[in-house]
């Protein structure tokens, strides 16, 4: 069975023993009903992580998973300072100044460690509230490494905004560890996020 892993964005199911086994796992999903198919023009990757190699890890590997579906998607630390990122409308202009229209936005909701039988990393899932593309940018980040040298386990979400919408119109939650790495955590949580975006009909 291949290993996943994982790194960075909102709740979660709990982490069971068997989770540790496979690695990452999709614990929900959320579309907006009232969600209609549209095409973007470009994508800005967004990862709420304090550790700058972390973050760019993180977002670099999310514009390739576009980028392979024939998306335009650039990552926030290259073009987002933090004059851009001190309120929704600061990075509102930036966003678009540079022709943002979307953005996947990746946040760390819980992090523990543990050595045999899996902790408990519990989270609610429920309908996003309305924060807005351009507020979201804005705000505090989580670590994502770091600690005790035990396996290090996660639980994170990733939300899809359109530039307008007062909420995200997709989301998913996932949990896992870091036992391969930051980047391999990365690759699998934009490759099962991009999958999953198509298959809810949010990307063609």
């Amino acid at each position: 069975m291949r290993s996943m892993r994982i790194a960075v964005c909102l709740a979660a199911g709990c982490l069971a023993p068997g989770l540790l086994v496979a690695g990452m796992k999709t614990t929900s999903t959320w579309t907006a009903p009232e969600h209609t198919q549209r095409p973007y023009s470009k994508v800005m990757a967004l990862a709420k992580i304090t550790e700058e190699a972390n973050r760019k890890v993180v977002e670099d590997e999310i514009v390739a998973a576009f980028v392979k579906q024939k998306m335009t998607a650039i990552p926030a630390y290259v073009h987002m300072k933090p004059e851009n990122l001190a309120s929704p409308e600061a990075a509102r202009k930036k966003a678009l100044e540079l022709g943002v229209d979307s953005a996947l936005v990746v946040t760390v909701l819980e992090k523990g460690t543990q050595v045999k039988a899996g902790p408990s990393v519990s989270v609610g899932v429920g309908v996003p509230v309305h924060v807005g593309m351009f507020s979201v940018f804005v705000g505090g980040s989580v670590p994502v490494g770091g600690g005790p040298k035990q396996t290090q386990v996660f639980s994170v979400k990733a939300d899809f905004y359109e530039k307008d919408s007062e909420k995200p119109i997709w989301s998913a939650t996932y949990s896992g560890n870091l036992d391969y790495g930051i980047e391999s955590a990365a690759k699998d949580l934009a490759k099962q996020s991009v999958k999953q975006l198509k298959k809810a009909k949010i990307l063609k």
